[in-house]
């Protein structure tokens, strides 16, 4: 069998889950985040192996706090100091060898309450208030990256 492992990489918490190819949850944990970035890894990549339970892993998603580089995977959240500027992307495909996509988690949010609560608008927000507050915006079921393609910042929106 083959499953696909989805992180949550909070300020307090880390999450995982393995799934199959219908969606449906097989295996979760959720630990505490790591103060230092390598325990943070080093926790990741166990809670990968423990909710893959030996299957073999087809892609690998994360959500993280903003701002990052999504085209680069570069993540840089402003509650997880220790997690600033880290190549995401490239040190898990490195280490689990399948794809891995990231996204600031309010984007994910917004997809997941988009295509599973089957929402029939064209415009949608959805807004997190969490260790931080942030917004997901979609645009006839697409994330919108603002004007220059990267995230748009609830609180920092440029007014025209």
């Amino acid at each position: 069998m083959s499953v696909y492992v989805g992180l949550d990489i909070g300020g307090t918490k880390l999450m995982a889950a393995a799934s199959d190819d219908e969606g449906n949850i097989l295996r979760r944990i959720r630990n505490p985040t790591p103060l230092d970035l390598h325990q943070g890894l080093s926790a990741l990549n166990d809670m990968i192996s423990e909710v893959a339970n030996g299957d073999k892993i087809t892609a690998i998603g994360a959500a993280i706090g903003g701002p990052l580089d999504w085209k680069r995977g570069v993540v840089s959240p402003l509650h997880q100091p220790q997690w600033r500027n880290v190549p995401l992307k490239a040190i898990m495909e490195k280490q689990w060898g399948c794809p891995f996509y990231v996204d600031v988690d309010t984007n994910v949010a917004a997809v997941g309450e988009y295509k599973f609560a089957r929402v029939s608008v064209s415009r949608f927000l959805y807004i997190t208030v969490s260790t931080g507050m942030g917004g997901g915006f979609l645009i006839d079921g697409k994330i919108y990256r603002g004007m220059n393609g990267e995230h748009p910042e609830v609180a920092h929106q440029s007014i025209h």
